[in-house]
């Protein structure tokens, strides 16, 4: 009788597996000018806001909470509307390393207080109550 191969050696088979997905041209990530020109570069690696704010901006609004707020209002919506992760590009590991928090967190605005890497955790920035910290 006939068998589906099982046992067989390995040698016997004659060919390696394709690989799973192929890499396409099209799916290498293009970095544009105004995307490297809104970055940082550390270690090897380029460090940006999702929507690319420069590092040296600074934040529009403090962290104090304004008089009149009330704890019932809702933020500004242009403030917490979801933003996409640019394809090709990931989140910080949590917790960033020392170089990081120093050289990419800690010294710049970013447009924002807080900064938020894998898993949720938040850093201040440069502008924030405690830069570098969490």
């Amino acid at each position: 009788s006939k068998g589906r191969g099982r046992g067989a050696p390995k040698e016997e088979y004659g060919r390696i597996p394709p690989p799973k997905t192929r890499m396409v041209v099209s799916d290498v990530v293009q970095i544009t000018d105004e995307q490297k020109a809104a970055s940082i570069e550390c270690e090897g690696y380029l460090y940006a806001t999702i929507d690319f704010t420069p590092p040296a901006k600074t934040p529009p609004w403090s962290t104090a909470a304004p008089r009149q707020y009330d704890y019932q209002t809702k933020t500004d919506m242009s403030v917490i509307r979801t933003k996409t992760l640019p394809k090709g590009w990931e989140l910080v590991k949590a917790p960033p390393s020392d170089i990081i928090r120093e050289k990419v967190i800690k010294i710049y605005p970013w447009g924002t207080h807080l900064l938020v890497c894998e898993g949720g955790n938040a850093y201040w920035s440069h502008t924030g109550e405690n830069p570098g910290a969490m």
